[in-house]
Parts: structure tokens; C-alpha cells; sequence
């Protein structure tokens, strides 16, 4: 089977949520981890995972682009979006963002209100 394995991004993400699932999993306990809302759980993943041009991001939000619709796109950008503001804008633990995430109407109508990241 030599050559037969090769990395893509796809297994890169696979990989980084897998180990977002056990991180998440050690932190929150199994019924913690059951109860976490989607948009936090992915959202943290993706935001670990990877880097993304927030400002872009936050002005697709309020235009309506269809990347930052989670159930079109197949993408997280959104959900990264909402936890990189909770993080880095409303300075939340990490730790304490997944023990308690939040609204998730609350923070879009927070980040919808922003003039710019």
C-alpha cells in the first residue's frame, strides 16, 4: 500500500474535530458534551482548526452570503465567526464558552450590530 495514503484538507479537519470531540468530551463530561449546542461545539472546532478573515466573514453575516449559511454551505464559517467574537471581542474562556455558550440568536443580533471587526 505504499503511496496510498494521502493528506487532504478534508482528513486535516476530520482529524482537528475528532480531537475537538475528545477535548470537548474531557472538559464538558459526556451529558455536558450531549447538550452543547452545534453552533458551539463545530464553531470551536473550526476556530482551533483553522484561520479565517474575520472582517470578511463578519460582512457576509450581515449580507446574507450564502458561506455563512451552516445548512447550504456544508462550512462552519458562521459558527467560527460567533465563537472568535465570544473569545476574542468579549474575551470568554474558551473553557467557559463551551460550559455555558450563550444564545445563539443573542450573540448574531451582538455581531449583526457591529459596524466592523
Amino acid at each position: 500500500m505504499k503511496g496510498s495514503f494521502r493528506w487532504t484538507w478534508r482528513g486535516a479537519l476530520a482529524i482537528g474535530g475528532a480531537y475537538a470531540l475528545l477535548q470537548h468530551g474531557r472538559l464538558l463530561g459526556r451529558l455536558g458534551y450531549l447538550r452543547l449546542p452545534r453552533w458551539a461545539d463545530d464553531g470551536h472546532a473550526d476556530y482551533v482548526a483553522r484561520d479565517i478573515d474575520l472582517a470578511q466573514a463578519l460582512q457576509g453575516l450581515k449580507s446574507g452570503a450564502p458561506e455563512l449559511d451552516p445548512a447550504r454551505s456544508g462550512l462552519y464559517v458562521r459558527y467560527h465567526l460567533m465563537v472568535a467574537y465570544l473569545i476574542n471581542r468579549k474575551h470568554i474562556e474558551p473553557r467557559a464558552l463551551l460550559a455555558h455558550p450563550g444564545e445563539r440568536d443573542a450573540i448574531e443580533r451582538e455581531l449583526a450590530a457591529m459596524s466592523s471587526w
